[in-house]
């Protein structure tokens, strides 16, 4: 069937961070293109830690599951050095996630594997997207007349890309250098796909595919464009937008084996040179000295005797002396010498054209921080294109995207720059290491990331009974109940990427009359005919926009859910009956082994329970506003600064 030639949103590149994008477009009903230079996805190699915030994303679009059939838990960082005696003690053992803020834990598994997982879920949407392979940009111009600063006419379509279907030569494959070692000693090329599981019911566009229109060309009228094309985005370079910063001093080593070796050790040293890998696989960082000119080692990348991988190989085996380390097969290895950089701007002046992931921020690969950073930029702007396009939100919120992203894309090479000369020193300091896993820790599970004020995050009005919930930052997870099927949940799981925004009433002790009351009263001012959550457009068919959830401190049993208002217990629109999903107890659980416990819910975001407080949660699941049942008039303010009446 011919694409449409005129659509919301065109993204150009098909990593995570695009395929992120589309699955927020497929979701909310956004027409939507997205086109790729390269053949297949992902084959081999490259992204390969999903942190703790990435996993409850995906978890969020219902596409979890996936990567924990297929990747590889990751609990803690371990440090190994010399005992003095020739051979190798541990040093130190830390949890890899911070439990303070977050329940899930990190996976590993290649970039190829989550790109799949994507894919799937993309075909199985109610608005299904198909990745267009083998097709290139070649031009791009935008209309001002389409947008007169923040005045954006919905109806136009001012970003016109000119792009190119390519041939099987043209386009290429992604370099995998895949091969099995034979016990004479040679190697055997192998595709990188042999050790590879189905994933999600199919190994999803690893065999190259065409749009059958090679050697055309094609003009695409998009309302909005995305950048998701790498660090050598065409985009950026459209728009004329600098790569502030310098080269790294550096040139690391990466590859992806099938390793033995004679020390049981090997499968706990979980230090940044080593990560335990899906399928029994390990990748190993190895940085190249001054012995390996980066001219002659990019060139060795082709060298058919495989000489790069023999060197990678070798200074891995020195880290693990005096045992031996040696593989069957290889899946993948490549060099990195990334520049630290960051964009100097986020998209063009008038809103339509913008750039995520690799293409606004670069970096080593020390930390595991550009594949998760990159799709959280992209999660960060899905909802709110989706908002200004279906007339929910007002226009001037695209401009949070850079306001709130940029900082943090900063932070990222700032991160690594310290992680570089941090890293060294702390086998040999323990301030040190603690050091860097605390920061680590910190953006592995999302609480690096703090939103300024702005439109979409409130200003602090001071410490009221919601002084605990920081704002501009991701909610906090804890442990809950349902107050009528006594599941045992978490809060992120009430939360699912479906566009709608949700009020956290969090209602202290209920089974107290007076505490009731007010709890009650609170529920009565919002659902009111002319209430907040009657007030604006929704994205979700049969839904309001706004999603009462009440959590509370009393015992389940000690509470009839007779006695709450209609706003925690709501009539359901599509197929009738009343909603019991939305009243939830605290939970405390025990501390889990080698974790903090984040504690119950109201007391580790100091709220009293005799007063109780409420938290505005964004469709991204962060805080953009928090404060007690009295500030109500606050509340809706923010509310009206952002949406459309």
């Amino acid at each position: 069937m011919a694409k449409p030639s005129e659509v919301d949103v065109l993204i150009i590149g098909a990593g995570p961070s695009g395929l992120a994008a589309a699955t927020w477009f497929s979701r909310l009903g956004i027409k939507t293109r997205i086109i790729d230079q390269r053949g297949t996805r992902t084959l081999a190699g490259r992204g390969d830690g999903l942190h703790a915030r990435t996993v409850e994303i995906l978890d969020s679009f219902g596409l979890g599951n996936a990567l924990r059939e297929t990747g590889c838990q990751l609990d803690d960082f371990v440090v190994w050095g010399p005992d003095g005696h020739g051979n190798k003690r541990r040093l130190d053992r830390q949890p890899v996630w911070g439990s303070e803020t977050s329940l899930i834990k990190p996976y590993m598994a290649h970039q190829g594997h989550l790109e799949a997982i994507f894919l799937d879920g993309l075909k199985r949407a109610a608005d299904p997207i198909e990745v267009e392979r083998a097709v290139k940009p070649i031009n791009m111009k935008i209309d001002g007349r389409g947008t007169s600063g923040f005045g954006i006419d919905l109806d136009a379509h001012p970003v016109t890309v000119t792009v190119k279907h390519l041939s099987e030569e043209e386009a290429g494959f992604w370099p995998s250098n895949a091969h099995t070692v034979l016990p004479n000693g040679l190697t055997r090329d192998e595709p990188s796909t042999k050790i590879c599981p189905s994933i999600c019911d199919g190994a999803y566009q690893t065999t190259f595919q065409t749009t059958g229109k090679e050697g055309k060309t094609e003009t695409i009228h998009a309302k909005f464009v995305l950048g998701c094309d790498g660090a050598h985005s065409w985009v950026r370079r459209q728009l004329g937008i600098r790569m502030d910063g310098s080269a790294s001093d550096s040139v690391w080593g990466v590859i992806d084996v099938h390793s033995s070796t004679g020390s049981y050790r090997v499968k706990q040293a979980r230090t940044h040179c080593h990560i335990p890998r899906e399928n029994g696989m390990n990748r190993f960082y190895v940085p190249l000295h001054g012995d390996i000119g980066e001219k002659d080692s990019f060139a060795e990348l082709a060298d058919p005797s495989r000489q790069l991988c023999k060197k990678i190989m070798a200074i891995a085996q020195g880290a693990f002396h005096p045992y031996t380390l040696e593989y069957e097969y290889c899946d993948w290895y490549t060099l990195y010498k990334v520049g630290r950089r960051s964009a100097s701007a986020y998209g063009d002046p008038t809103r339509r054209v913008f750039i995520f992931g690799d293409a606004c921020h670069t970096h080593t690969p020390k930390g595991g921080q550009g594949m998760n950073i990159s799709m959280q930029d992209s999660y960060n702007m899905g909802w709110k294109i989706a908002g200004v396009l279906k007339g929910q939100l007002r226009p001037e919120v695209l401009a949070t995207y850079e306001e709130e992203r940029r900082p943090i894309g900063e932070k990222l090479v700032e991160l690594d720059e310290y992680l570089s000369k941090g890293l060294g020193a702390a086998a040999e300091d323990r301030g040190t290491l603690m050091q860097v896993y605390d920061l680590l820790r910190k953006f592995t599970d999302g609480r690096a990331v703090v939103y300024r004020p702005g439109l979409a995050v409130a200003q602090e009005f001071g410490h009221g009974p919601a002084w605990g919930i920081q704002l501009g930052t991701r909610l906090h997870n804890h442990y809950i109940r349902g107050q009528s099927t006594s599941w045992l949940a978490q809060v992120m799981d009430l939360l699912p990427s479906n566009g709608r925004w949700r009020l956290i009433v969090y209602g202290g002790d209920i089974s107290d009359d007076v505490q009731r009351g007010r709890v009650n009263q609170l529920g009565r001012a919002i659902a009111a005919p002319k209430g907040l959550v009657h007030r604006y457009r929704s994205l979700t068919p049969g839904k309001p926009w706004l999603e009462v959830l009440l959590i509370h401190t009393a015992d389940v049993a000690s509470v009839s859910r007779e006695t709450l208002h209609e706003a925690y217990h709501p009539q359901q629109e599509k197929y009738g009956g009343t909603s019991w999903h939305q009243v939830w107890a605290e939970e405390f659980l025990p501390r889990q082994k080698g974790s903090v416990s984040p504690g119950p819910a109201h007391r580790s975001l100091g709220i009293d329970p005799n007063i109780g407080a409420m938290a505005m949660i964004r469709p991204d699941t962060f805080v953009g506003w928090a404060g007690g049942y009295e500030d109500l008039p606050d509340l809706e303010k923010y509310c009206a600064g952002l949406f459309v009446a």
